[in-house]
Parts: structure tokens; sequence; C-alpha cells
């Protein structure tokens, strides 16, 4: 599948996929189709999309779930923490301004025929990256049902401080960090029975037993 995907859909030479978007480019990534050696380079073109589109997200429902996620994991959290923090129309910040509490179902609603709903979940991963990429709380596939809990923290330019709670099966899970004179500092509180691998910026881990413990990096 993956094979047949590439050859109809992915071209080498400018490492697009389709006819070139955010989501295409995303979502090939995530879903793990692309030629082997070739993710970097399509990760880049996705973060060269933000660049030409002045910092504004270019997708929908699909993008909204995978395009943060991507550009965190291919070394452009900036990319996505300009585009999370847009106000203007269409990010999620502008749905603020415009004095929505919760999701809307199209970035730009129409404000004759109010045809979308303003409680509507699918655009809402902004949410999730902030927990998983930004707080770095996730759970391990090897020994699921948080057995072993991986925390990899982003602090992308221009973010000062994350504070963010998972209630896991096995307890409460908590990473937060901000910037100070002395670096970052992190608190962590990792559930009793469980146990958890913190991943640096730079790659490097260091085990975590259960309990609260604060860090620097």
């Amino acid at each position: 599948i993956r094979k047949a995907i590439n050859a109809k859909w992915f071209n080498p030479e400018t490492n697009l996929y389709a006819n070139g978007t955010m989501a295409g480019q995303a979502i090939a990534l995530y879903m793990g189709v692309v030629p082997e050696g070739k993710e970097q380079a399509v990760a880049d073109e996705l973060a060269r999309m933000v660049d030409e589109n002045n910092g504004f997200l270019e997708f929908g429902s699909m993008g909204s779930k995978m395009a943060l996620r991507m550009f965190t994991r291919y070394g452009h959290v900036d990319k996505a923490y300009e585009i999370a923090t847009k106000e203007d129309c269409p990010s999620w910040g502008w749905w603020i301004r415009q004095g929505f509490t919760t999701l809307a179902e199209t970035w730009e609603l129409s404000p004759v025929f109010k045809d979308a709903s303003v409680d509507h979940v699918f655009l809402g991963d902004v949410a999730a990256w902030y927990v998983n990429d930004l707080a770095g709380i996730n759970f391990d596939a090897a020994r699921p049902g948080f057995e072993h809990i991986i925390i990899r923290p982003h602090s992308p330019e221009g973010l000062d401080r994350v504070d963010a709670s998972y209630d896991s099966i096995k307890g409460k899970v908590r990473s937060a960090w901000k910037r100070t004179s002395n670096g970052i500092v992190m608190d962590i509180e990792i559930p009793v029975n469980t146990d958890a691998t913190l991943i640096m910026p730079d790659g490097t881990e260091r085990v975590l037993e259960a309990g609260t413990q604060t860090l620097v990096i």
C-alpha cells in the first residue's frame, strides 16, 4: 500500500504529496508512508508552506489532527507554535477573539447563514498537542496501560511556561516547565507503581521513578 501511494501521489524531486498542501504533507508523515530517508525533506516542505502563508494554517480536520504533531516531530516546533497562537482568521485564536468558549466547526462561520456548530471537537487537537508535545506526556506503546510513561517536552521560542496533567489509569501524570535564568525548570509527577523516561531536547534520556521531582534542563 505504501509503495502504491508513493508511486501515485509522491514527487521525489519536489518532496510534495498530491497537489502540495499542508494536510497532504502532514498526513503522509503521520501515517508513515513517506519513503525512508525522505521524512525530513517532506517535513521541511511543510514548514516552507507555513512561511509562504504568513504563519497561518491552511488545513481542516485532518490537518489539525496531524500538522502540529509533525512540525514538532521533525524539528519545526516553532512553526507549530506560530500557527497555534495566531489570532486572525483562520486560527484557534480567532475563535477566542470572537468570544467563543467552545470549538467551532469551521474557521470562519457565516454570520448570515449560521450554518455550522460552535460546539464541535473535530478541529480541537491543538489541546492534545499541548499535552503530548509541549508538556510532553505520552504513553509507551511497548508497555500499555501507563505501565511506563514517556515525558518528551518541547519549548518553542516565545513560550515561557507550560503546565499539563493527565489522569491515567495509574494515577495523575503531570509535566510542567518554565524558563528561568538558570535554564528550563521542570516539575514532573509520576504515579506510584510505574516509572517514566524523560527525553531531553538533545535526545538524551533519564529514568524517573514514581513521585514528584524538580529538574533543571
